[in-house]
């Protein structure tokens, strides 16, 4: 197979937050990194009397983690503060994500319902830094799922 030349950067990439998975709120402005992890397919392996190899079986996925860095704001709209009151009040919460942008043909990754696991606050204040702050949102959720962009 010869080496693709389409190959794309983020930096057109969209990420969206809802409390609801209705209505979408954009965050690009803020988010500066977002990463999923999880979502394995258990497998068991079995070796029987006869055979030489084992048996294997597949299960369910596991649950995803999605996790989002961002800028820190304290404006009552942006994803820092929203994601910090689903984190305290136990609330639904999801996140979206198109690599490529938001345009029709695209593929889009769209979070289920989730749990903010943390709270989210600065992770880091270094007086000495003139970084802006930052926050960490982990949402885990059931399941992420793709489709493309209408």
């Amino acid at each position: 197979m010869a080496q693709t030349t389409s190959g794309k950067s983020a930096r057109n990439a969209v990420v969206e937050f809802s409390i609801n998975g209705s209505s979408w709120t954009d965050c690009s402005g803020v988010a500066n990194t977002i990463k999923w992890d999880g979502g394995e397919r258990a497998t068991g392996n079995t070796n029987t009397l006869d055979g030489d190899t084992p048996v294997h079986t597949r299960g369910k996925r596991g649950e995803s983690t999605v996790q989002l860095n961002a800028i820190y704001t304290e404006n009552g709209g942006d994803v820092v503060r929203i994601a910090h009151a689903a984190w305290k009040n136990g609330t639904d919460f999801y996140l979206r994500f198109a690599p490529l942008g938001a345009l029709t043909g695209n593929i889009r990754y769209t979070s289920t319902a989730g749990t903010v696991k943390n709270p989210v606050v600065p992770t880091e204040i270094d007086a000495g830094s003139g970084d802006a702050l930052a926050v960490e949102i982990a949402l885990e959720c059931a399941d992420i799922v793709d489709a493309a962009i209408p």
